[in-house]
């Protein structure tokens, strides 16, 4: 998974390189990116893991289940959209 993160980080590097980073410099922000990426990361899954073992033992967990997975759905088509044909 560290490998995935740090391929799709690799992506950016152009967007380093147009903030006029010294190129000396450049992959230790890539590193420094990629890290804080993965810090956040796993934060969201401490927090929300525990959040989701509560959901799972309430009356309407699939509502939930199936409202968050419609809005992932979407917010996923919207930016698949927007990769593909805007700009």
């Amino acid at each position: 998974m560290c490998y995935v993160a740090f391929i799709h980080g690799m992506g950016f590097a152009d967007i380093l390189k147009e903030m006029n980073i010294p190129r000396s410099n450049i992959a230790a922000a890539l590193l420094s990116f990629n890290i804080g990426i993965e810090v956040v990361q796993i934060a969201l899954v401490g927090v929300l893991v525990p959040l989701i073992y509560l959901l799972y033992r309430y009356k309407y967990a699939r509502r939930f289940v199936v409202a968050g997975s419609s809005a992932a759905f979407v917010l996923g088509g919207i930016w698949l959209f927007e990769r593909l044909f805007a700009g």
